[in-house]
């Protein structure tokens, strides 16, 4: 008796399989070439951030990341007086029936948010570039707090008929939009501005469905967002910004100066720890 005879495997199956042969060893080599293979860094400096040095005690920039949080954040207000998130979740999202805790929030507040306008009056407003990857943490939440601060001063006063007050909130809100996208920081920093320009253009559309509102506010209305935001240029800035933090990162790397929670902060996923081991391999090469 002949053995059974084992089939071949067609001849489409066995060319496939060679090309994924190849396939695999060219991609073994490019890898290979790419990690052991050292070459001289390219020009970038196209892509240096046009960093502007301006002496700290007239960076409003500064002034403002050392504004209390705490003190501009409805939500600690709301806590603090044993009440539940929803109160500040319904405030900031226009519900009725809440003007008491917005005035109680407003008048402990006042003092933090004239902080916050001395600081936007600053002739600077400059994020302060630094020779440490650290930068690229920079928080953002000050800013964001101090706009809603203005935007719910900006509806306290229309609800109230001070239409005067509320321009002011509303234009001060679209300052410091305008201000911090052109700080010349990160794609964070780019974020809350678009954040904070949405809550002044809330409180607009909230003027311009008020009856009472005159033509004199609706005209001054125009004039505060008559110059659009150049958020081309600031995205431009931004990347260039984030370009530079990664350089700085692979260069502390390479001496053994930073860890991968230094850049994301302390994570217990296991991708993050899977990359910062081979952080520490490639440190030591």
């Amino acid at each position: 008796m002949t053995a059974p005879q084992v089939p071949h495997p067609p001849r489409r199956r066995r060319k496939i399989f060679r090309w994924l042969a190849a396939l695999a060893l060219i991609f073994a080599t490019t890898i290979s070439y790419l990690y052991f293979h050292d070459t001289t860094p390219p020009d970038d400096a196209d892509l240096c951030s046009n960093v502007r040095i301006v002496p700290d005690g007239k960076n409003g920039l500064l002034a403002f990341q050392k504004i209390s949080v705490e003190q501009l954040n409805l939500y600690s207000f709301t806590t603090s007086r044993g009440l539940d998130d929803n109160v500040a979740y319904n405030i900031y999202i226009g519900r009725p029936g809440n003007d008491a805790f917005i005035a109680g929030f407003l008048i402990q507040t006042q003092p933090t948010i004239e902080d916050a306008i001395g600081a936007l009056a600053s002739p600077y407003f400059e994020f302060p570039h630094s020779s440490s990857s650290s930068a690229f943490n920079a928080d953002t939440t000050s800013f964001r707090v101090a706009g809603k601060a203005f935007q719910l001063a900006a509806r306290a006063a229309e609800d109230h008929g001070d239409f005067d007050s509320a321009l002011k909130y509303v234009a001060l809100t679209q300052n410091l939009a305008g201000r911090l996208l052109a700080s010349h920081g990160s794609l964070f920093h780019v974020s809350a501005s678009a954040e904070i320009e949405q809550m002044g253009l809330f409180e607009t559309a909230r003027l311009l469905n008020n009856s009472h509102t005159s033509a004199i506010t609706i005209n001054s209305l125009r004039q505060i967002y008559q110059d659009e935001l150049d958020w081309t240029s600031a995205y431009q800035e931004a990347y260039r910004f984030h370009y530079q933090m990664l350089a700085l990162f692979l260069d502390e790397i390479k001496t053994q100066q930073a860890t991968v929670a230094k850049l994301v902060g302390p994570r217990s996923d296991w991708y993050y720890q899977l990359f910062g081991q081979l952080f520490k391999v490639n440190a030591s090469r």
